[in-house]
């Protein structure tokens, strides 16, 4: 190939050309869900944990999304990718994989980071029509607390729970 005629006659310039394209094409295949085609391209990238766009969405973030699992732990595994990266909106691969459905990876990425999976942690609010006397009090207790002190916030949080599945995956801590 082109790439490896570069390497081998140490044309450095042309090389990290050709790197560049090669890491482009791979990105697109990931975001665009053309599993065979990332595959292919993921053993021809040197170190695919640098690959992302311009808002530092990775191959990890896509490959999460789509719910690829053998790719997810491939990228965790083989090549060291950071599980925890967030792009540029803080939007992490777990809470991609979370928001797109992808349970079998949301239960990888959940246990690999050692987070409670969604059903363990205390709810920050009440759901409707829910007892807020549950087992899950404590949670509700916090998020009542929350809008005594800034009862602004009444009518954010329930954008906020349109936006996430997750109040965890959007960095807000009660």
């Amino acid at each position: 190939t082109p790439l490896m005629k570069a390497k081998s006659n140490e044309k450095q310039p042309v090389v990290d050309y050709l790197q560049t394209i090669l890491e482009k094409k791979c990105y697109d295949a990931f975001n665009y869900g053309r599993k065979e085609e990332a595959l292919r391209l993921l053993k021809k990238i040197d170190d695919p944990c640098t690959v992302k766009d311009s808002n530092d969405f990775t191959l990890l973030h896509c490959a999460a999304s789509h719910g690829w699992l053998a790719v997810v732990k491939e990228l965790i595994n083989v090549h060291k990718c950071d599980p925890d990266c967030k792009d540029d909106d803080g939007t992490t691969p777990l809470s991609n994989a979370r928001n797109n459905g992808k349970h079998p990876v949301v239960d990888y990425l959940e246990k690999h980071l050692g987070i409670a999976p969604i059903d363990d942690r205390p709810s920050p609010r009440p759901i409707r029509g829910q007892d807020t006397t549950d087992s899950k009090g404590a949670g509700n207790k916090r998020y009542r607390a929350l809008l005594m002190k800034s009862p602004e916030l009444n009518d954010v949080f329930p954008l906020m729970t349109k936006l996430s599945s997750s109040w965890y995956d959007i960095g807000v801590k009660l």
